[in-house]
């Protein structure tokens, strides 16, 4: 499995600039998580930023309605709240201040926040217990058109893309470019259908399999935001995420 690690993050310590991304987030009306490790298990909350008080640096989150029990349960007796937002790819801390009698939460402005560097998503190194797969039918010109259905095991997942591994065989079906139509996504129980660009096909080292590289071209604001807090939840972290 991966871990945070495994992604390089940016830090900004700016409070202006962490201002606007929060202010931004919440004019888009991003989605927004707090969490929490509970035994080996991170445990998440989605809440909505009610007010980013910049003069004062203070933010107000609230529960999303019927999501009280969660809310609390993150938060518990917390000094210090995570949150991820997976559209801007932030992380960050911020700490307990106060409760609000409307059932909304005071926090201070995080000292900084951290954002995905490298890439625009964070990425998972698959493994068999998260059952990850895709399957397609794609053209293969073998020497006339016929379909040819695959399906494989993610080597990776990311809410921007994908890659699994193919024989030197199956390789020659790919190219650089190329769009993929009704990809299926299997996560856990979960499919998702999206349409995928092909962005390169590379040899693995001496082990004979082929990496097959994809960018989602196509695919809804929250699939993708959901394949985000999947890629989240199972990232190996510590509660110190950042």
């Amino acid at each position: 499995m991966s871990s945070l690690d495994d992604n390089k993050f940016k830090k900004i310590h700016d409070a202006k600039q962490i201002g606007y991304l929060l202010l931004a987030a919440k004019e888009r009306q991003e989605a927004v998580f707090i969490w929490r490790i509970v035994g080996d298990k991170k445990i998440l909350a989605p809440v909505r930023f009610e007010l980013i008080k910049r003069s004062q640096q203070e933010l107000v989150i609230r529960p999303k309605e019927g999501q009280e029990e969660s809310f609390h349960q993150v938060l518990g007796s917390c000094e210090q709240v995570n949150f991820f937002m997976p559209q801007s790819c932030l992380l960050f801390q911020s700490k307990f201040k106060q409760p609000e009698s409307d059932g909304c939460v005071a926090l201070a402005y995080p000292v900084f926040v951290a954002q995905v560097e490298r890439r625009k998503w964070l990425r998972l190194t698959a493994n068999d217990s998260h059952r990850l797969k895709v399957q397609f039918c794609k053209t293969v010109m073998t020497p006339k058109p016929v379909n040819q259905f695959l399906s494989k095991l993610l080597l990776d997942l990311g809410a921007g893309g994908i890659s699994f591994v193919v024989s030197k065989a199956e390789s020659k079906f790919f190219i650089a470019g190329e769009l993929v139509k009704n990809m299926e996504l299997l996560i856990g129980d979960v499919k998702y259908t999206v349409q995928g660009e092909i962005l390169r096909v590379s040899e693995m080292g001496e082990q004979r399999r082929w990496k097959v590289s994809v960018r989602f071209d196509a695919i809804g604001k929250k699939e993708q935001e959901a394949i985000a807090k999947f890629v989240f939840e199972h990232i190996r972290t510590d509660e110190k995420a950042i």
